[in-house]
């Protein structure tokens, strides 16, 4: 595949309001319905010291508009540790005006989680 990240955050601000892209391509993410509070240094992920908790309702981390067409193949990595299964959980996802561009989400079907 080759090539630098678009984005990449490293969540290794564990505070304030912003989580900031590593890559260099400025894709900030900004906290929506969030505080300090959601930062985390009890659920680092590997070789980490913080991570973001969500409530699960309408709390989201907002990069905006990267201006990108997702035409060719493309890899999105996470970690996520979900308080309760059940149900679907957004994850990560892209839309436009007409809907959905493409969406990661945890999945519960018959008793099975899918991504």
């Amino acid at each position: 595949l080759g090539g630098a990240p678009l984005a990449w955050w490293d969540f290794s601000e564990c505070a304030g309001l912003t989580l900031v892209d590593k890559s260099g391509n400025m894709y900030n993410g900004a906290f929506v319905n969030m505080d300090s509070s959601n930062w985390s240094r009890d659920i680092p992920y590997v070789n980490q010291t913080c991570s973001l908790v969500f409530n699960g309702v309408d709390e989201r981390v907002d990069i905006g508009t990267s201006g990108k067409t997702y035409a060719g193949p493309f890899t999105v990595s996470v970690w996520v540790k979900p308080a309760t299964l059940g149900g679907t959980l957004g994850i990560f996802g892209s839309r436009t005006g007409a809907g959905f561009s493409f969406d990661m989400k945890l999945r519960t079907l018959a008793g099975v989680q899918t991504i």
